[in-house]
């Protein structure tokens, strides 16, 4: 990443074999839960509320929530 961009968050993954680098200046979330768990925080949820709620509607989400502070 270039230097003037440090101390920004960055996304950064693959979709349909493309390489991509998105800015997340908003919340965010990955998986199979992902949609249900952005409509939770996007209603006021926490992240990790939104994750519990997440899990009531996917089958695939569960299991232990660890979530990291980003400074």
């Amino acid at each position: 990443f270039p230097s003037h961009d440090k101390g920004k968050v960055f996304r950064v993954g693959i979709d349909g074999g493309v390489f991509f680098v998105e800015d997340s200046r908003n919340a965010d979330a990955m998986g199979s839960g992902c949609l249900s768990a952005l409509t939770a925080m996007d209603m006021g949820a926490d992240a990790i509320t939104a994750v519990k709620m997440a899990a009531k509607r996917d089958v695939n989400t569960g299991g232990k929530i660890r979530h990291y502070k980003v400074k």
